[in-house]
Parts: structure tokens; sequence; C-alpha cells
């Protein structure tokens, strides 16, 4: 059995910025799996990864909940309604079932930052220049990012992932 992880170390800069982190209150130790995993996107052709997975090695497959397009899912999260971010592609409960039924662990992809339909909605979570305005990335379609400093932002990407859990 492995040595347990050990706590990163506390960071001068870090802890100037975000304040200390929290003392955790249990400790779990990592339990190791070795994923083969097949990424599937937005549950595209269920049935041709059942199929592979089932004549193969393949353990797990990688779910696209958020993309830089949208969220994959009929999401609840209320900053992704109102910035108009929800775009469904498939029933995330039933997907999730069907590969956990045939044993396979699923993964959850999450875009966090590259999300230029809240960065439009919501300028203000936006990576801005000096004066305020939105930057728009030429190498990504000439794009905005939403801002990984801000903590509405990190918030928004957490609730995602909480309710997909």
């Amino acid at each position: 059995m492995p040595a347990p992880t050990p706590a990163l170390p506390a960071e001068p800069v870090v802890e100037a910025y975000f304040g200390p982190l929290p003392v955790p209150a249990q400790y779990i130790p990592l339990q190791r799996n070795e994923a083969r995993a097949l990424y599937i996107g937005a549950a595209a052709n269920i049935e041709a990864t059942l199929e592979i997975a089932r004549a193969t090695e393949v353990n797990a497959v990688v779910l696209d909940l958020k993309e830089s397009d949208g969220i994959k899912y009929a999401s609840s999260v209320q900053l992704a309604i109102d910035s108009g971010s929800v775009k469904p592609a498939f029933n995330l409960n039933d997907v999730v079932s069907r590969l956990q039924a045939e044993g396979l662990i699923v993964i959850g992809r999450i875009v966090c930052f590259k999300d230029p339909i809240l960065a439009e909605a919501r300028p203000d979570l936006s990576i801005q220049d000096e004066g305020g305005k939105s930057l728009f990335f030429t190498n990504e379609g000439g794009k905005p990012f939403t801002s990984p400093y801000n903590q509405e932002v990190w918030q928004y990407n957490i609730d995602i992932a909480m309710e997909a859990i």
C-alpha cells in the first residue's frame, strides 16, 4: 500500500492572497484507481462506447459536463440559467446510471475559465484590462474568458461540480 499523500506546504504568496487554508477535519486516505478511459464528450454514442468497454480494458469514460459552448445537461445552477449557459445535450442521471450499470467509472469534465457565454453575459466576471473592459483573446476566436481570480467564478464552477455529483 502506498504511503499517504502529504498535505501541501503553506505558501506565503497563496496565503497572502487567499488567506490561510482551512485545516481538514478528517483525513481520508487516497484510493488509487487505474483508469483506462474513453472520452465521449457530450454523451455521444453510448452504445458504441459500451461495446468498446465490454471488449477491452476500458473501465472509465470522460463525459463533458461544461465546455466552452455551454453546460451539456439540464443544470439548475441559477447563474448558468441566467447567463444562457445551459444547453442540454443529454440527461445526466440517465447517462451516468447507464454507464455505472455497466461497471464504468464516470469522470465529469468541466472547462472552468474558457467560458465566453458567462464572460459575455457578466463582463464583471471576465478577465479585464486596467480600465475594467473585458479582454478578448484572438487565438480563441476573439472571445473573453472568465477570471480565474474571481471567487464568484470559482463558486459557479464548484456549484456545477456539486450538482453533477
